[in-house]
């Protein structure tokens, strides 16, 4: 999954992240989450996405459930 957002720093978006996790957490069935790609790397530019890797239970391993959390937006601040 990509997320594309207002440039911002990397630690805002983190904080954001984990403050959503419980709520991805329990309505999705995600165990691991993790960014990786050129913001983890710290080599982003502004017109770079935020590339986020789950890890879902494999009781949530459905396609409706991989599309509804494709579709989850992070509320803004």
């Amino acid at each position: 999954m990509a997320v594309r957002a207002q440039r911002e720093e990397k630690s805002e978006f983190v904080a954001k992240l984990e403050a959503v996790l419980p709520e991805i957490r329990n309505r999705f069935g995600v165990t691991k989450i993790g960014i990786f790609g050129s913001t983890a790397r710290g080599d982003d530019r502004p017109e770079s996405d935020v590339d986020v890797l789950v890890e879902l239970s494999p009781d949530h391993l459905t396609f409706r459930n991989f599309i509804a959390l494709a579709d989850f937006h992070m509320p803004p601040e």
